[in-house]
This record gives structure tokens, sequence and C-alpha cells, in this order.
């Protein structure tokens, strides 16, 4: 698999060298990251496969595989409206984030499940959108730096040990953003951790300062909870387009 990828990686140049090569790859080896991106393979529609997409795409990105994802909401099987929702608003937290699903499995575009649906996706997927100048940023510092993309919990602070215990369930994008993952279907309320030091909610920034420690919340319908820490700056792309390319020259917005 490695050898394969690396060879298409390099047909792909002697045919346009002025060209990246975007050559996705699930059998990689040590190395692969020279290449380009990964994902986890052929995952089920369930619950299990959406909580364990966590510390397998956080294992990945510490192991020098940062540009990684896997196949939202599941490749085999048919989700359900909730499964479906869940899995994508975790998703755009993915370094590579897709839908994805195999040829036998119910067509399952959002509109086939409501316009309530689609419209909640509508908003996910513009928030990823928005939040590309931070993902161009991350890849960056990976690349020139070695920095994962995706981070444990508790890589910031070895020392805060209340951290680890939420290690499968919440993980960082960079420095600024905690998220964590709503990995069951009847959740009433979810129980989180935010390391030391003072927070914001990233969909309610003007709502006040959260403090680390442990939280309490009510899992919300239209996204999955995600912090800023204090002391970051978030710059978005906010105007809806059709392609990233007409997004290009567009003002930033700064928070």
């Amino acid at each position: 698999g490695f050898y394969n990828h690396m060879a298409s990686v390099e047909g792909q140049l002697l045919r346009a060298p002025a060209v990246r090569p975007f050559v996705l790859t699930r059998a990689f080896f040590a190395g692969t990251h020279r290449l380009g991106p990964v994902w986890t393979g052929d995952n089920m529609v369930s619950w299990d496969h959406l909580a364990r997409s966590v510390p397998m795409l956080v294992s990945l990105s510490m192991c020098g595989l940062s540009l990684a994802g896997a196949d939202v909401p599941g490749f085999m099987g048919d989700p359900d409206r909730g499964l479906f929702l869940r899995w994508h608003q975790l998703g755009i937290w993915y370094p590579f984030y897709r839908a994805h699903a195999h040829l036998t499995s119910k067509r399952r575009e959002p509109w086939l499940f409501g316009e309530e649906t689609t419209s909640l996706v509508r908003q996910t997927v513009l928030t990823r959108y928005q939040m590309l100048p931070m993902w161009y940023t991350l890849i960056a510092d990976w690349m020139f730096t070695g920095l994962p993309v995706l981070r444990p919990i508790w890589y910031h602070d070895l020392a805060d040990l209340g951290s680890y215990k939420f290690a499968d369930l919440s993980f960082f994008v960079g420095e600024a953003l905690l998220v964590r993952s709503v990995a069951k279907s009847d959740a009433k309320w979810l129980q989180t951790y935010l390391p030391k030091g003072d927070w914001f909610d990233f969909w309610s920034p003007h709502s006040g300062v959260v403090p680390g420690g442990a939280q309490s919340l009510k899992p919300h319908p239209e996204h999955v909870p995600v912090f800023v820490r204090s002391g970051h700056i978030l710059c978005k792309k906010m105007r809806p387009r059709r392609s990233v390319p007409a997004m290009a020259e567009d003002p930033y917005t700064v928070e």
C-alpha cells in the first residue's frame, strides 16, 4: 500500500509537476505523511464507530499523520437521522472531512432526511468553510514544524490529571479549540472537562467566560460542544460561496 501510494503521487507529479497532488490512501506506513492524506478505512454506521474515530484520529495525528479523517457518517450501513447529524457535526472538526458510503448503502443526501436536517447540515458545512483559514494555518504549522493538528486533551499540560479520563471524548484542534464529541443517541447530559484556564463557547462567544475544570453540558441539537481558549484569535471567512477559490478575495472576520 505504501509503495502504491508513493507511485501514484510520483506519477501525478510527472504528469503535472506544477500541480500539488491529492492522493488519498487507507494503506499507509511510516513516512506516508510526506505523500498525502489518509483515512481510517471502512467503518460502520454506528455510534461506537463514531466514538472510536476520536482516539483513532488523535493517535494518527500524534504519529505524524495529521491530514486524516474518518468516513462520515460511517461507510457500511444506513444511518438514522440522529447519527447522521451528530457525525457531520463532529466530522467538520476532522482535518480531512468527507461523506462517504458503500455502494450497497441507501442514499443519504441531507435532503432525503427532510428540510430541517438539510438546514442543519448546511450550517454545519458552512462552519467548516468559515474556519478554512484556521485549517490552512494548522496544516502549514504541521508541515513546517511537525506540530500535530489534532492533539489529546492532555497535550498542553501533562500534569493536568483530570484531563486523562476524557482523552477518548475530547480533543484539541490546534492550540485554541477544544472539541467534545457526542457519541450516544440518548445523551441527555455530557460530562466534559476543560483544561486549566478560561474558555469561551465557540458557538456563543459573548455568553461569558467558562472556567476550566469539570463541566456538565446539555447537548445542543445543532452542534457538538466546542470551546475556545482565552487569549486566542480566530480568523474566519463568513461569506457563503460555492467553492473555496471563490473565497480567496473575501474579507476576514476576526473574533
